[in-house]
């Protein structure tokens, strides 16, 4: 399937394809995955699709029923608020989020290697992945009740 549209839009999906989604949901719109991750970590299973031809890793994780919980997305010409941020350099992120208007960007605590990091943003629900100064992948993921964080609030999807 040819996707004419990269469109990332926060706390709800990427293309026509919706956080909260079964796998099920996702073929019928995708048809096959060209790769298949699995792992057990302290007993939660998670599958991750990865999708080359939209540039995108889905998540899926026995703690939420195997429901879509993040959509990793690396395509180059996906857009955000209107802005492309695959494949830019980090010097330019504070730039791209001011013309996104994600202004509660942050740098995830203490990363390991200074060349590799990630930045996030609550307000947006993402967070934007760095590999050697370049801007690699934008993870968007589900709204979580205010009151009750293990509670999630998955998107409608469109019929």
């Amino acid at each position: 399937m040819r996707i004419e549209s990269y469109e990332i839009i926060p706390f709800i999906k990427y293309n026509d394809i919706f956080l909260g989604m079964t796998q099920a949901e996702v073929y019928s719109i995708l048809d096959e995955c060209e790769d298949i991750y699995e792992e057990e970590v302290e007993s939660t299973y998670e599958v991750v699709l990865n999708y080359r031809s939209i540039g995108a890793l889905l998540s899926f994780s026995s703690k939420q029923n195997f429901r879509l919980n993040s959509i990793s997305i690396y395509h180059p010409n996906s857009i955000l608020n209107g802005v492309q941020f695959i494949g830019k350099n980090l010097k330019d992120l504070t730039t791209l989020c001011q013309e996104a208007e994600i202004l509660d960007l942050q740098l995830e605590s203490s990363p390991h290697d200074i060349q590799n990091r990630d930045y996030y943003s609550d307000d947006f629900g993402l967070t934007i992945s760095i590999e050697n100064e370049i801007i690699e992948s934008i993870t968007i993921y589900p709204e979580v009740d205010l009151e009750d964080e293990e509670m999630i609030i998955w998107p409608k999807t469109e019929s």
